[in-house]
């Protein structure tokens, strides 16, 4: 709900001023089958793929479980264009980098 929209009017902002193309969220309480951030990973794969080779930067806040599979999901969207163990080293090289960050805790 309304509650979990965490930054809706400042994100909202930024779309209305150009900065960001698209906000996509996922609420894993809103309905009866559970939409978590991994899966719209997984749906948006290839968008995100071009992203991240185009230098994006990437911020993970929330639990620990959630963290991991959150960054399993984006070893799986680079993983076409990579190997596994290519696609791991990619984003061990953005948290080198500081462009793959997480704020994690549990």
């Amino acid at each position: 709900a309304d509650e979990d929209a965490l930054y809706h009017d400042e994100l909202q902002l930024l779309l209305q001023q150009g900065a960001l193309a698209q906000v996509i969220s996922a609420f894993s309480r809103e309905t009866h089958e559970k939409v978590y951030v991994q899966h719209k990973i997984v749906e948006y794969s290839s968008l995100l793929a071009r992203l991240l080779a185009a230098g994006a930067h990437v911020y993970v806040c929330g639990g620990t479980a959630m963290a991991r599979e959150v960054k399993l999901a984006f070893i799986a969207a680079l993983a076409p264009g990579l190997t596994k163990k290519e696609a791991k080293e990619h984003i061990g090289s953005m948290q080198a980098a500081g462009r793959y960050l997480q704020d994690v805790w549990g």
